[in-house]
């Protein structure tokens, strides 16, 4: 399903492998032909302007197609389709693949090659560096109750977003990630939608970019569910109601909110980061810390350079400097990086921590790891 982000239709053209780009217009319908030693703009404009001659539910299809394709034209996006090939264990000419010019061509040529890989590795790659999640722990629960529960929990989510007077409708797909069950919901929920049903389904061979989506996970070691959707603390509250009242049987007011505390980084001697026996972590570092002062309420931010000493020690210099006594100061928000060695590569995960309240950490690898670390530093408290 293709993104959100916004992309240059243009730029992405001129950086495709001339010969992909006509197979992409042969497999769209195009009538559009490579001409030998034409000027990338010159080939990319012709291109747009025969897409511009086609109808607009042809348009919208192609542009659809084009935007998971810059989606994928990253990195570390291709790095989700060499590993969703390896996973699904599938066949794959790795010489050509090689040879292609550059990311930009290698996504194309998944597309055109791969489909099945490429759109399992898009819902994975929009979904892992999905942010802002909003979390509750829940009473223990068996993982086949939510899985089997997604009939009742679209039913719930076509009442949360209303529609005029007919039914809004919501499809449900689940999504296989390690160590915890994934969902993403489709809403119908505006007048003009560029989502299409059919016969109540989602069409699955023309994939449309919704208007809402809702994002779910389920951590089962830590019980912790997770969720992501537009509409304020009211929809987060009623997506959370929804899955545990009527999809698990239990009661909301007995879960716990997840709880993140800061008030470990008031002592930062010994270093409470500690990473000693953590093997892929390059290294740790506290970024920035915003305080309020207690006696007025007023609020300062103490932010360390790029130049910073590793750890705390930078941090610990600052507070120095500044004065700070933390018996009449409260941590309010934290930032820290911490840099992984993965694969060879390092890896750097630069996130904040709101006390009380969550962090802004995607689900990527690394994320994963930190999270982790969350819980044993002693930041991430929330148990029932």
């Amino acid at each position: 399903m293709a993104g959100t982000g916004s992309f240059d239709p243009t730029s992405l053209l001129m950086k495709f492998e001339p010969s992909l780009l006509g197979e992409f217009a042969k497999k769209q319908g195009l009538d559009f032909v490579i001409h030998e030693g034409e000027e990338d703009e010159a080939r990319a404009d012709r291109f747009l302007g025969i897409l511009d001659a086609q109808s607009k539910e042809r348009h919208g299809e192609v542009f659809v197609f084009l935007h998971d394709i810059s989606d994928m034209s990253g990195w570390t996006a291709v790095e989700y389709l060499q590993n969703t090939a390896a996973r699904l264990q599938k066949e794959i000419d790795w010489k050509i693949y090689e040879e292609l010019p550059n990311h930009h061509s290698r996504a194309l040529w998944f597309f055109l090659n791969h489909e099945d890989i490429f759109n399992a590795s898009v819902d994975e790659h929009e979904l892992d560096n999905v942010c802002g999640w909003k979390s509750v722990v829940i009473p223990a629960v068996d993982s086949s109750t939510l899985t089997n529960g997604i009939e009742t929990l679209e039913q719930a989510i076509q009442e949360m977003f209303t529609f005029g007077n007919r039914k809004t409708r919501c499809k449900i797909k689940t999504i296989e990630r390690p160590e915890r069950i994934c969902m993403v919901a489709y809403v119908e929920d505006r007048l003009v939608n560029d989502l299409k049903f059919e016969d109540d389904k989602l069409k699955p061979d023309k994939p449309r970019r919704p208007i809402l989506r809702a994002y779910i996970q389920y951590w089962q070691e830590g019980k912790k569910l997770e969720v992501q959707v537009k509409g304020g603390q009211t929809k987060i509250e009623g997506l959370q109601r929804a899955i545990v009242e009527d999809v698990l049987g239990l009661r909301y007011v007995d879960c716990q909110t997840s709880s993140f505390k800061l008030d470990v980084l008031k002592e930062l001697d010994p270093d409470p980061l500690i990473i000693a026996d953590e093997a892929d972590i390059e290294s740790v570092e506290l970024k920035a810390i915003s305080l309020r002062y207690r006696p007025n309420g007023s609020k300062i931010c103490i932010t360390i350079g790029t130049d910073g000493k590793a750890g705390v020690e930078g941090m610990k210099e600052a507070l120095k400097y500044r004065n700070i006594n933390f018996d009449y100061f409260d941590i309010l928000q934290a930032k820290i990086k911490v840099v992984f060695k993965l694969n060879s590569k390092n890896r750097p995960v630069t996130f904040d921590i709101t006390h009380g309240k969550g962090h802004n950490l995607k689900s990527r690898e690394q994320d994963m790891l930190v999270r982790k670390l969350l819980i044993k530093w002693g930041i991430d408290t929330a148990e029932l």
